[in-house]
């Protein structure tokens, strides 16, 4: 048997998990704030900042939950006080 993918197949995303964890973000300026995960998966997250601070589409960022491994990520899209990162492996 033999399947075609065509390129009009839709991009499939790994499945989201919808959080509330307080974590720290870092931007690659170093400046440090507060942010909730909203939603984490294989390939990236959504944060929504609990400061008035701005995010920047294209900068890398590292997100801190005490406890546990820091994760890299690059913002690649904001909404007011919220952003989505895929990660960085």
């Amino acid at each position: 048997m033999v399947y075609v993918v065509s390129s009009t197949t839709p991009h499939r995303r790994p499945p989201r998990i919808d959080v509330a964890i307080n974590a720290s973000l870092t931007t690659s300026d170093r400046v440090t704030f507060p942010v909730a995960i909203r939603d984490i998966s294989a390939s990236g997250f959504r944060v929504e900042a609990l400061a008035p601070e701005e995010f920047v589409v294209g900068e890398v960022v590292t997100i801190t939950v005490p406890g546990e491994e820091c994760l890299r990520g690059e913002i690649k899209w904001t909404a007011g006080r919220f952003a989505g990162a895929s990660l960085i492996l």
